[in-house]
């Protein structure tokens, strides 16, 4: 691996797309702003864990592995690539934050049960590590902790009540595609790739 370049890694969990994604556009945005320094490297984990908790069945499967690969193809005309690792989150990550030189782990936040351990323990990892960790909530159009806080910490239990919760929240701006990477900010191969061109490719 590169040791002068430092890595930016976004997790691609439920919003899979490159538009209107601040998580992502962060990173493209710092990677832009220095490239001598950072390598991006856009991630997303397949878990075993999530495939068996939600029960995929073979069209669901496909839908995935074709959504995915047009998340790839549209990431590449960026100047970048979809890496799909796989594996348990809380298994990959110590690898990766040291083979690759993470600085920077951006991802999107999801308030379901199994997401929140997860995350979690994906966060105290990366806090014995030093790696800044940075969450955008992305998949609503309005935050939930903050829905939940303007209605005096209470969920909305009629569509009404949260209509007029939500009529006091600013709705957030819709975000273009990240600006292209320059050529620099594509990471060298590691360990892993040097062994199998294919390790982090889209399987069709």
């Amino acid at each position: 691996m590169d040791a002068t370049h430092a890595t930016l890694v976004h997790w691609f969990r439920k919003g899979l797309r490159v538009h209107d994604n601040p998580a992502l556009t962060q990173i493209f945005s710092a990677a832009n702003a220095a490239p001598e320094k950072f390598h991006v490297r856009p991630i997303f984990i397949l878990d075993p864990g999530i495939l068996d908790w939600m029960q995929v069945g073979a069209n669901r499967w496909r839908f995935l592995q074709q959504t995915l690969h047009d998340l790839d193809q549209q990431l590449r005309k960026l100047n970048s690539r979809l890496f799909v690792v796989r594996g348990k989150p809380v298994d990959v990550f110590p690898r990766v934050f040291k083979s690759w030189r993470v600085e920077l782990l951006t991802f999107e936040t999801d308030i379901e049960p199994y997401a929140l351990q997860r995350d979690a323990a994906v966060q105290k990892l990366a806090k014995a590590e030093g790696i800044k960790v940075d969450t955008h909530c992305s998949h609503t159009i309005y935050n939930p902790e903050l829905v939940i806080a303007k209605n005096m910490g209470k969920a909305p239990i009629t569509y009404q009540k949260f209509l007029s919760v939500v009529d006091q929240l600013k709705v957030p701006k819709v975000l273009e595609l990240p600006e292209q990477l320059v050529k620099k900010a594509l990471p060298p191969k590691d360990e892993v790739e040097q062994q199998d061109d294919n390790a982090y490719d889209v399987l069709l």
